[in-house]
Parts: C-alpha cells; structure tokens; sequence
C-alpha cells in the first residue's frame, strides 16, 4: 500500500477509524458492535498508549509527538489480518488551543475509512457530570468542529470514505462500520 491511499484491495487489513470528543460514547458503541460482530478487532488508542506507560493528560508538545510515534509504531508492529476500528482522536485539547494529530500519524496506517462520531455538548456535559455552561458548551462545540475538519481533511489527503454520525444513532454507526468493514474482503 502506497503512503496515502485507501485501503482497497482484498486481502488487506481493514482499519477504520472512528474519531470524535471524549464522552460521545465511540468506546461503548464499538465495544457493543464488536459483541455482536467477532470478526472485527476494537483497538482503543489511549489504551495502547496506557499499556505502553505513556502519559495521557497534563501533555506537553514533546508528549503528545512521542505518542503519536509510538501508537503509530504499536499498530504498525500488530500485524493484525482482520477488520480493526481504532478508536482515538484527530484532535486532542490542550492548554491554550487544539493538537492536531499529525497527518503523517495516518499515513502509513492501512484506513479504509473515518467515521466522526459527534453528540450534543450539553449531553457530554451531562455525561461528565458537569453543569451545562454556555461556555462549556461552547468549548466543545469548537473542539467538535475542529476534530471533524481534521479528520475530513485526513480522509480528503487519503482519499478514504468519510462519515459523520450522532453519537444518539447507534444503528448509523453500526450500518457504516458494516458497510466500510466489508468494503475490504479477506481471503
């Protein structure tokens, strides 16, 4: 697979990637797919960077590039031969602004396609039990936006299928994890 291209042909691993906030339910919707659907391996990105004892909040710069380096090295080094949804983030917040994950993240990683999985902030306040601030709600609605320029721009650059679902239309989410899972067959 050339650097930059979609995953198109069978027999190779499937990897698609679903984004979006924290607290918009990407972890426990796949963890239910991937119940009903064995074929599929769920790679969670925090988990992997967990397991490796890098560090995941209070990140500086360096952190956050040496993270990328090394979730892009684990997945790469996985060898996996069936359908993974990585579950992750294009876009992380940070004191001051937004880290976009480097689209040199993705490149080498073998997408077929991004799934933007988004949800009303004043839900993902409620989820953290936090009250529900205009200012808040504002502070996620931007972050929302930017993670899903990110990730149509990762899709455009890659040339993979891009879809954005609301985090409350499970069955959407399923139906596109089906449809981009099966796109790829494997011998």
């Amino acid at each position: 697979m050339a650097v930059g291209e979609c995953v198109r042909r069978t027999g190779e691993q499937n990897m698609i990637f679903v984004g979006g906030a924290s607290g918009t339910g990407k972890t426990t919707a796949i963890e239910r797919f991937v119940a009903r659907h064995p074929d599929f391996i769920h790679l969670r990105a925090s988990k992997i960077l967990s397991d490796r004892k890098r560090p995941l909040q209070n990140l500086s710069f360096a952190d956050l590039e040496e993270n990328q380096l090394v979730l892009r090295n684990a997945l790469l080094a996985s060898n996996l031969r069936s359908k993974v949804i990585l579950d992750g983030h294009a876009t992380i917040p940070v004191t001051g602004g937004y880290y976009n994950v480097p689209v040199s993240f993705f490149d080498q990683l073998p997408l077929s396609a991004l799934i933007f999985l988004w949800a009303d902030p004043k839900i993902l306040l409620q989820r953290k039990g936090a009250p529900v601030d205009a200012r808040d709600v504002k502070v996620i609605e931007e972050l929302q936006r930017v993670e899903l320029q990110q990730m149509r721009f990762v899709a455009n650059r890659r040339d993979c299928p891009f879809d954005t679902v609301n985090a409350m239309e499970e069955h959407m989410l399923e139906k596109l994890l089906l449809k981009h899972g099966e796109a790829v067959r494997f011998i």
